[in-house]
């Protein structure tokens, strides 16, 4: 009677780790859909970082997003490892095995398609602060040199 309240509570477990990470994926998604379709159809990241009249905050369109989608990458990692680990250790039935093996793989794509998403926000990123840091050395050196003219 034990095994099989355990075996629910797994299942249960799965299910929502499963529908939370694949939750988190569309809502990163769709935050992350208007700065896409923008650098899409040819803008220049410079431009959408000053041009004030888009409504493209990098905070809300690429850092939450990139945030939700590690969180659902790690979600979905620990689901398939636990998975794996059922599949090869527990002594279960060769049809349940198959159902997880195949339940398994269709989350292996999902993880493939969020790293491949996860690796252009991380990019997209790194592009923008690299961008705003230079302006800021460059800021900082025109300041600079202002003031070493004066004293």
């Amino acid at each position: 009677m034990e095994d099989k309240r355990n075996g629910n509570i797994d299942i249960l477990l799965y299910a929502l780790s499963i529908v939370s990470a694949l939750l988190l994926l569309i809502l990163s998604n769709k935050l992350v859909t208007p700065l896409i379709s923008k650098l899409d159809s040819g803008a220049k990241i410079l431009d959408l970082m000053f041009n004030t009249e888009d409504n493209i905050k990098f905070t809300i369109h690429l850092f939450v997003p990139l945030l939700l989608l590690i969180l659902g990458i790690i979600i979905l990692i620990k689901t398939i490892w636990n998975l794996v680990k059922k599949i090869m250790f527990q002594n279960d039935s060769m049809l349940n095995k198959i159902i997880m093996g195949i339940l398994s793989l269709i989350l292996v794509a999902v993880l493939i398609k969020a790293l491949i998403k996860g690796w252009t926000l991380f990019v997209i990123l790194v592009t923008c602060l690299f961008i705003s840091f230079l302006i800021l050395a460059m800021l900082g050196g025109v300041l600079g040199s202002s003031d070493t003219r004066k004293g």
